[in-house]
């Protein structure tokens, strides 16, 4: 999994989805779902691109599969 995540984070995705939260209105979550991969050895990793609260805590999400 660690291979799979070096990858994404060297993509041209990955610098166009950072890019999106330069103005600190938003931020990235990185997550994993292990329900969806419950019974097999197939591994879900996701990343939400969130607005961020006056507060700074994360809200409403964008999810993407990666």
């Amino acid at each position: 999994m660690l291979i799979k995540r070096k990858r994404f984070l060297s993509s041209d995705m990955w610098r166009k989805i950072n890019a999106t939260c330069h103005d600190g209105k938003k931020t990235i979550v990185f997550y994993d779902d292990n329900n969806l991969s419950a019974g097999n050895d197939l591994k879900e990793n996701f990343l939400g691109i969130c607005t961020l609260d006056k507060g700074g805590a994360a809200r409403e999400c964008e999810n993407y599969l990666y």
